[in-house]
């Protein structure tokens, strides 16, 4: 059984080329606005060796185009099981999951009156109004 974790900024996340590679293979350090970790095994002194099981990011004017194109393609090739971008400006989230070929595709969007499942912890479901407001 796992028990997974949640951890913010700033909290390092080393990331692999691919999903599968070795921990010397590590050649991105990014550090996610949140990050779920369910295997512990990944955690270390330094923070999360390979992929969290999830990862959100907050928009900001300066990390838009970084977090919708960049760090979506890094998470996809490392294999972040599910992505959340959240728009605080417009009050919604785009859900990204990973699809069985390996590419994170959008799955769901929200607006502030939804309530968001969660897909990587089962039954978890939170409500954006509280987010948002």
């Amino acid at each position: 059984m796992f028990s997974c974790e949640v951890y913010h900024a700033p909290f390092g996340v080393r990331l692999f080329k691919q999903a599968g590679d070795k921990p010397e293979d590590v050649n991105t350090v990014v550090e996610p606005d949140i990050s779920v970790v369910c295997n512990q095994d990944k955690l270390d002194k330094y923070g999360c060796r390979g992929a969290p099981d999830m990862v959100i990011e907050i928009l900001s004017q300066s990390s838009l185009r970084h977090d919708r194109l960049v760090k979506l393609n890094l998470y996809q090739r490392a294999g972040v099981r599910e992505y959340w971008i959240v728009d605080l400006e417009n009050r919604a989230v785009q859900v990204f999951l990973l699809d069985d070929i390996g590419y994170l595709r959008i799955y769901e969007e929200y607006g502030q009156k939804d309530v968001a499942k969660v897909h990587v912890l089962e039954g978890c479901f939170i409500e954006l109004e509280k987010v948002f407001s």
